[in-house]
Parts: structure tokens; sequence; C-alpha cells
């Protein structure tokens, strides 16, 4: 569980810069035909980012099974408030 914590954090984080960029895009000057999204690792960071609400909803979904069952996971609190905050950052960001 832990090791699947530390990846979500990853994607997470992959959301997080992805929304950045496609702000700096939106809001970049017209008469600029210069995509930002232009090399490899600006695209997988945008891939990580679409398919993070996915993993994030079946990440947290695991967590409140857990939780209800009675089993201990090994996961801090803050990761746990990151996790939950940026859920509901994705959900507003796709559905909103």
């Amino acid at each position: 569980m832990r090791f699947f914590s530390k990846v979500m954090v990853i994607v997470n984080i992959c959301f997080w810069i992805m929304a950045v960029m496609r702000y700096i895009e939106i809001n970049k000057i017209s008469t600029s035909t210069e995509a930002l999204i232009s090399n490899p690792v600006q695209s997988s960071i945008v891939v990580l980012g679409f398919i993070a609400i996915a993993v994030n909803f079946l990440f947290l979904l695991i967590c409140s099974i857990k939780k209800m069952t009675g089993k201990t996971f090994d996961i801090s609190k803050w990761t746990m408030a990151f996790h939950i905050v940026t859920f509901l950052a994705q959900l507003s960001y796709h559905f909103g």
C-alpha cells in the first residue's frame, strides 16, 4: 500500500503540473503558433495527469474499504489529505 501511495503522489503531482500547463497555454498570447506541449516528457505528464483521476479514485476506494474493515495501512495523514484534496480538484477540473 505504501508503494501505491508513492506512485499516487507522483501521478497527482503530474495532474497539478498538467493543470498549470493547460492554464498557461489557454492564457498564452493568441498570436503565438508554438504549442506548449511539444516534447515527449510534457506529453507523458499530460497523459499521467488525465489518468490520475481514475487511479486516485481506485486508491481512495481501497483505502476506504481497508478503513471500514478495520485493517491498518501505513500511510501518513498528510499524504492521505493530499490525495483527497487532489481528488476533489480533479473532480472539479474534469466535471466542473
